[in-house]
């Protein structure tokens, strides 16, 4: 019976010692973690291998588009290839960010998670609780800024290089061939 007593006080005592937080502001807690969840969600389908292999592959043909090519060329491909030219932003902005992104992703979902384990063993004050608030929800929203921009441009320029890299491999490669040729006459 006196184990019972002292554990009930024991019990009220670290209740009443806890600070009493404010719903709102667990719930603002809540929130920004179904914002991370959802922009977890959108991050995992971008896939980093395609990013990293189409971008490297971009950038080698615009560099020989720029350095090699000068042959003159029809309206159509000079147009085509201005299109191809037109991902350039988007490839570098997904190979730039995507790492720093994943990275920022994680340290938000654990800084939110700590925040919470602090509240739930009564380490935060209510006082010092809209500071962590606005710090971790200015995060949240960078983050949730650098995943959309990375999935936007993953979801329409990936496509897009799917659909138009073969042909301007295409072009590329008989570039190289007429000037082999070119050379092994001259």
């Amino acid at each position: 019976m006196h184990k019972i007593i002292v554990i009930s006080t024991l019990a009220l005592f670290f209740i009443a010692c806890r600070p009493n937080i404010d719903e709102a502001k667990l719930a603002k807690i809540d929130s920004l973690q179904n914002v991370l969840d959802s922009s977890q969600q959108l991050f995992n389908k971008v896939d980093s291998v395609k990013i990293m292999k189409y971008s490297n592959h971009y950038f080698e043909n615009l560099d020989y588009v720029r350095n090699e090519y000068y042959d003159t060329v029809e309206t159509e491909i000079a147009f085509y290839i201005d299109k191809y030219y037109g991902m350039r932003k988007a490839m570098k902005l997904m190979r730039k960010n995507y790492s720093k992104a994943k990275s920022e992703l994680t340290i938000s979902q654990n800084q939110l998670n700590l925040l919470t384990q602090d509240i739930d063993n009564g380490l935060v004050e209510e006082s010092q609780l809209d500071k962590y608030l606005e710090l971790e929800s200015n995060n949240v929203n960078q983050v949730k800024g650098v995943v959309n921009k990375i999935y936007e441009a993953y979801d329409y320029n990936i496509q897009l290089y799917e659909e138009m890299n073969p042909r301007v491999d295409s072009i590329i490669t008989d570039n190289k061939q007429k000037a082999r040729l070119a050379k092994a006459n001259s």
